[in-house]
């Protein structure tokens, strides 16, 4: 184990693909890794068992109260995170003509709202304990180009990531 073993993970969507690959790598450096997962239950399950570090937790990102609930509940359980990577993303590979109000919400709520709760809960414990990592993970361009959603979402993140920058620069 490196020197970074005492660390706690937490990744948003593990239970597949990406975010799969990152618990496993990150299993094996740090000591605690936790990850979310919405409905796959048998994906989350074989992450979970095949190492005896990473704990995993249904959450329905598109959910706000769901989000909340369970920042407070890692902190009480885990103490603090030291390491957020936002991973998870929804796209409704919908052209914006074509999209219903319900699924405009869908991709937002889980594509921006769900990362502002984790990092704005986690942040704070970050702050105190005077170190902390947020990564925020973005999707490749959609196959089709009438699909602009997912490009301009990568703006708004872009915009969150200067605005929490600059929220943590230390003001002399």
């Amino acid at each position: 184990m490196g020197m970074m073993e005492n660390k706690i993970v937490f990744i948003t969507g593990g239970d597949k693909g990406i975010g799969k690959a990152i618990v496993c790598r990150f299993a094996e450096l740090y000591k605690t890794v936790i990850f979310t997962y919405n409905k796959n239950v048998e994906g989350a399950k074989e992450v979970g068992e095949a190492f005896s570090n990473v704990f995993f937790y249904q959450c329905d990102l598109a959910n706000a109260g769901q989000c909340e609930n369970l920042a407070k509940d890692i902190i009480r359980t885990y103490g603090k995170v030291d390491i957020l990577i936002n991973n998870a993303g929804y796209d409704n590979d919908s052209t914006f003509l074509k999209m219903e109000k319900d699924q405009w919400d869908t991709v937002i709520d889980i594509n921006l709202r769900s990362i502002y709760y984790f990092t704005q809960s986690f942040s704070r414990i970050m702050s105190e304990c005077k170190w902390g990592r947020i990564i925020n993970l973005l999707r490749g361009l959609p196959a089709h180009l009438e699909n602009r959603i997912m490009q301009q979402q990568k703006l708004e993140w872009s915009g969150l990531q200067n605005l929490w920058q600059w929220s943590w620069v230390k003001k002399e």
